[in-house]
């Protein structure tokens, strides 16, 4: 919450993993992992990239106002030029029945033919004005228009091919399409206020038709939705308000953020422009969420039930202050986790041995513990000890003689100390005792520990030696 009296964690650029999952043995109830690292795969165009794309060897992607081809080598190939929007962008394929990627940028839509190296703009009449979004669904690309509940589809395995009736309409509910997904075949038309599912029946007629089911949750950012495993999850909005985060359970609408995340996403004053995305790393399926306009990064580790929030920023070199994440848009390709920058051409990829972000900046990992305290009498601490990855540092320069700082707050989390440095231990000194002592009384402690060592040490648990005072 926004009063540390209410709540002091916080957690930046670690992942909160559960203790006690198959085949681990950690000594406390949580272990944090540092996030991977930013370095430079590939440069396409200007940027920002808007969008990134990859299937069976071949991968896509949208910077700024260019569309772009990028190879397992990294090679930015382009492909021709799209619309200007601010809108986030959207490519879809139809994989090798059509040998076609369709990439929609504002308002207009595009198709590249991969296997004659073809790029021009849909000039079917009957594609849909300002189109907005697209997706591909049992051999058709859909296609969204702007401010309306229809979505238009095309022919077979051919996106330069669109039918004046291959329209389908959003019909159980009121409010426009904002968005729209594929998963598991079935088809999510995503308004501001509710969600309608349809499906391909097959029939040559009715190509396809609804669920007799309503979502009564809506989206609030246009591109606040990914794939969660093999469900949908998003940024919702309805009647009632907006600043939660819903997946999909059954054609139901189940909230997965915290009361506490929530209330700082409610002091944002814009959060329509946030665009979502999936990673899996190391076992833990991360829903990442930026606020590009408020620039704050969140992320839901979803392998935890129920899922852990925690926060993934940049530290700008440029003032010194924490940002959003790098990554705009995530794609699984060619091995590699690949997320396209919000601020220019670059193409990241996000590895556990990248210890810096964009190449050479340093990444900040934050952990502010919650509040220690004894009802109606103080705590005197003698010793505060932090179990971590002892030993583990960088052979030379920057990380061989790694470092956590650590701060306190004897009064709630109202003011802190100044910082103090622990030593983890130089390459191989694994019986390093991370600890400090003597440090006073107080009535309301919380710890923060800090880093920005380019190392990749987990933090484990965290104990102190404390006495209450007589009251």
């Amino acid at each position: 919450m926004q009063s540390p009296r209410l709540g002091s964690e916080t957690c930046l650029n670690l992942i909160p993993i559960v203790a006690g999952a198959a085949g681990s043995r950690p000594p406390g109830p949580l272990v944090f992992l540092p996030t991977p690292g930013t370095r430079t795969f590939a440069t396409a165009g200007n940027g920002p990239i808007r969008d990134i794309f990859y299937e069976d060897g071949r991968c896509f992607c949208i910077s700024g106002e260019e569309a772009y081809s990028i190879s397992a080598a990294g090679g930015a190939t382009l492909l021709g030029s799209v619309a200007a929007s601010q809108l986030p962008a959207k490519i879809a394929g139809n994989g090798s029945g059509g040998s076609q990627i369709m990439f929609v940028s504002g308002g207009s839509g595009y198709i590249y033919n991969w296997s004659t190296a073809v790029w021009a703009e849909i000039t079917d009449s009957d594609f849909p004005d300002n189109v907005q979004s697209c997706e591909f669904s049992d051999g058709y690309f859909l296609a969204l228009g702007y401010n309306t509940r229809s979505v238009n589809y095309s022919a077979s395995f051919n996106g330069t091919s669109w039918g004046a009736t291959d329209i389908f309409q959003k019909s159980q509910t009121t409010d426009n399409i904002r968005n729209l997904s594929v998963i598991n075949k079935n088809i999510y038309l995503i308004g501001s206020k509710t969600i309608e599912v349809w499906k391909n029946t097959g029939d040559a007629t009715t190509t396809f038709k609804p669920y007799q089911v309503i979502i009564e949750q809506g989206i609030d950012p246009f591109a606040g939705i990914a794939k969660v495993g093999n469900a949908l999850a998003w940024i919702g909005q309805n009647e009632h308000g907006k600043g939660r985060a819903y997946r999909d359970i059954n054609l139901a609408p189940v909230p997965f953020s915290h009361p506490g995340v929530e209330d700082i996403w409610a002091s944002y004053g814009r959060t329509d422009d946030a665009v979502c995305w999936t990673m899996l790393y190391r076992g833990q399926l991360l829903f990442v969420v930026s606020f590009l306009t408020e620039e704050a990064t969140w992320a839901a580790n979803m392998t935890a039930e129920p899922p852990i929030w925690f926060e993934m920023g940049y530290l700008d070199p440029l003032d010194g202050e924490q940002k959003a994440h790098l990554g705009r848009c995530h794609a699984f390709a060619f091995n590699k986790h690949l997320v396209g920058s919000r601020t220019d051409g670059s193409i990241y990829e996000m590895a556990a041995d990248a210890y810096y972000d964009d190449d050479t900046r340093p990444i900040r990992r934050v952990r502010r513990a919650p509040h220690i305290f004894v009802p109606q009498r103080s705590m005197t601490i003698n010793r505060f000890a932090v179990q971590v990855d002892s030993g583990v540092a960088a052979t030379t320069g920057q990380g061989s003689d790694p470092k956590l700082m650590v701060t306190y707050s004897v009064n709630g989390g109202n003011t802190y100390s100044d910082e103090l440095l622990m030593d983890t231990g130089a390459i191989g000194e694994y019986d390093t005792r991370v600890e400090i002592n003597r440090l006073g009384q107080g009535d309301d402690w919380v710890f923060q520990l800090a880093t920005s060592e380019p190392i990749a040490h987990a933090w484990r648990d965290a104990s102190i030696d404390a006495e209450a005072d007589a009251s």
